[in-house]
């Protein structure tokens, strides 16, 4: 027998009064399997956040529904589904201590003092809080605060996890830890994380699926390796990090192998996951693979003129400019490479692996 989804969206939309011609969520339909890490990834405004809230039960769907473990919760309240939501704000009391706030959803459900003071410790030391339970929440540090939100949520035991933005307002370094912590937390418990988030790189890095949405509708849901190596179309390529696209003048299927044409030069490229409408489509490159050819290597694509250099840490940033007015920017690691061309420069550009990506310029039906 199938074991039901942790969470099922079934054409799931949300139009809020007085915007009745545009919804902010168009009809998605989402199974997140059980003991999953899903992310839903996109920029402000894709209707990630409002998704987020109605499987949470704090707002309501205009049509669909919604289901834990094949059970329609749609008209229940958010203390009634078998999940809890660490929302971006937090929501910490900063009247009581850490082991107040930590402990507040186990007050609510009368566990006896000394089975919730237990529970509360053996939590804040899986998120590495022991020895914190009296402090105050001004007391603490933002990534602190953080695991204090996560223990809250987490001591429940919910079979689902609601992440908004979990990580966002903490600094690199903390980032970094907290999301590996996350990650570890997720692989302990065994229970669904569904987070929400804009960064590419925390969706990659924790998640067995990620849905990458726009303008409330899905564009691609696959692991982090399908949309890292075969996004679907333009805009997912640019928000996974293809983001060096040149449009050609013009495109030639092949079997094996497509062909884009730009200025004199045929690249070869793999077949687009999706054949593109009237938009077309786009060769999409990642710019940590694109380098300058060396002498007397013949270039996937030139010459180009190089027309800025700029540094950005670990890596310079070229930006160089194709016969036809496209730019096209590719990064030169600062140390174990080869030195970056200098502006005023003219190159031709090569890349690894050889077949470049060709995607869909616009959202387009399946091929």
């Amino acid at each position: 027998m199938t074991t039901p989804a942790a969470i099922e969206l079934d054409a799931v939309s949300k139009v809020y009064g007085g915007r009745s011609d545009v919804p902010v969520v168009d009809t998605v339909s989402l199974t997140i399997p059980a003991g999953s890490f899903v992310s839903l990834l996109g920029p402000s405004g894709s209707g990630k956040s409002t998704i987020l809230q109605m499987i949470g039960g704090f707002t309501a769907p205009t049509s669909g529904r919604i289901l834990f473990s094949g059970e329609d919760v749609t008209g229940l309240p958010p203390e009634r589904r078998p999940c809890n939501t660490i929302f971006q704000d937090l929501g910490l009391f900063p009247h009581m201590t850490v082991a107040g706030n930590v402990g507040y959803g186990l007050t609510l459900r009368g566990e006896p003092a000394a089975r919730r003071a237990t529970k509360v410790e053996a939590m804040l030391g899986l998120v590495d809080l022991a020895g914190f339970s009296g402090r105050r929440i001004h007391q603490l540090s933002g990534g602190q605060r953080q695991r204090v939100a996560l223990a809250r949520a987490l001591v429940l035991e919910p079979s689902v996890l609601l992440l908004d933005e979990p990580l966002t307002g903490l600094d690199e370094r903390l980032r970094q830890q907290l999301r590996d912590e996350i990650g570890r937390l997720h692989r302990r418990l065994g229970a669904t994380f569904l987070a929400v988030t804009h960064n590419q790189d925390e969706a990659l890095a924790l998640s067995d699926v990620v849905a990458v949405l726009r303008a409330g509708r899905i564009e691609q849901i696959g692991s982090p390796r399908e949309l890292f190596e075969r996004p679907a179309n333009a805009f997912v390529a640019r928000f996974v990090g293809a983001d060096a696209t040149i449009k050609p003048q013009a495109v030639e299927p092949g079997a094996e192998s497509w062909t884009a044409i730009v200025g004199d030069r045929r690249i070869a490229c793999t077949p687009p996951p999706r054949r593109a409408d009237a938009g077309g489509y786009v060769v999409a490159l990642r710019p940590e693979r694109i380098r300058a050819a060396g002498p007397g290597e013949t270039g996937d694509l030139g010459p180009v003129d190089v027309v800025a250099a700029t540094y950005k840490g670990r890596d310079v940033e070229v930006e160089t400019r194709l016969g036809d007015g496209q730019t096209l920017k590719f990064l030169v690691p600062v140390h174990g490479g080869a030195a970056p061309p200098s502006p005023g420069a003219r190159i031709d550009l090569a890349w690894t692996p050889d077949r470049a990506l060709l995607v869909a310029e616009t959202r387009a039906a399946e091929a």
